[in-house]
C-alpha cells in the first residue's frame, strides 16, 4: 500500500504524510473531475462517507463497493442520508466474508 499512489482530499492539512501521497487542495469536485481525466486505472475512497456523497451527488462515482458489518446500532451518520437525487445502481457482486460480514458491489448506473 505505501508504494501506491495516494490523493488525500483535505481543506485542514498542510501536508500529506503518507509516502507516495498528493494533498488535493481547493474545490473537491474540481479536483477529483481533474485527477479521473488524468489517471489511469482505479481511483479507491477509503472509509470518507463525506468524499463519497460529494462524488455521487455529482456523479464521479462509478461503482460502490460495501461490506455490510452485522451491528444494528440505531442512530449515528448514515452513508445516503445526503444524497437529494435518486441514482440507480446495478449489483454486480456479493459475497459473505467471514463471520456474517457481506460485500456487495454496486455499479452506478448513468441515465440515458
Amino acid at each position: 500500500m505505501n508504494r501506491l499512489p495516494k490523493y488525500v482530499v483535505s481543506s485542514s492539512l498542510d501536508e500529506a504524510q503518507w509516502t507516495n501521497a498528493t494533498l488535493l487542495r481547493g474545490d473537491a469536485v474540481e479536483q477529483i473531475s481533474r485527477l479521473r481525466s488524468t489517471v489511469d486505472g482505479e481511483i479507491l475512497v477509503y472509509a470518507s462517507f463525506h468524499l463519497v456523497r460529494t462524488l455521487i451527488r455529482h456523479a464521479l462515482a462509478d461503482e460502490l463497493r460495501l461490506v455490510v458489518f452485522p451491528i444494528i446500532v440505531g442512530a449515528g451518520e448514515r452513508l445516503f442520508d445526503d444524497i437529494v437525487m435518486a441514482r440507480r445502481v446495478r449489483l454486480n457482486q456479493s459475497q459473505r466474508l467471514g463471520d456474517g460480514l457481506i460485500f456487495c458491489s454496486y455499479e452506478i448506473l448513468r441515465d440515458a
